[in-house]
C-alpha cells in the first residue's frame, strides 16, 4: 500500500530556484504536491531577505507561496527561543530582526 508524506520541506535556493531563476519544474513539482493536499513548507537558511520577500519571489516563480509557509533561519530561532525561554528578551542586529518581525 502506498502512504503519503505526513509532509514535506522544500529548500528554496538550489531545489526550487538558483540565483533567484526558477529550476525547471519546480513549479510543477509544488503544484503537484498541492493537488495532492500534502502539507508543505519552504525552507532556507538566508537571513538577507525577509520571509514576505521571499514569497514574492516564487509566487514570480509561478509558485503561489504565503509568507507564513517559509521557515527561515530567523523565523526558526525565534520560535526556538520563544519556546525555550518565554519569558526573557534577548538582543539581535537590525537585519535579524526584520528577518524574524518582517513576514
Amino acid at each position: 500500500m502506498s502512504r503519503s508524506p505526513a509532509a514535506i520541506l522544500l529548500d528554496l535556493d538550489g531545489t526550487l530556484y538558483l540565483d533567484d531563476s526558477p529550476i525547471p519544474g519546480a513549479a510543477e513539482a509544488v503544484a503537484e504536491i498541492r493537488r495532492l493536499g500534502i502539507p508543505l513548507r519552504f525552507t532556507t537558511n538566508t537571513t538577507r531577505r525577509p520571509r514576505s520577500e521571499l514569497a514574492a519571489l516564487l509566487s514570480g516563480m509561478g509558485i503561489p507561496a504565503q509568507a507564513d509557509e517559509i521557515v527561515s533561519a530567523p523565523s526558526a530561532a525565534a520560535l526556538a527561543a520563544g519556546a525555550r525561554f518565554p519569558s526573557r528578551q534577548a538582543a539581535a542586529s537590525p537585519g535579524l530582526l526584520a528577518g524574524i518581525y518582517r513576514a
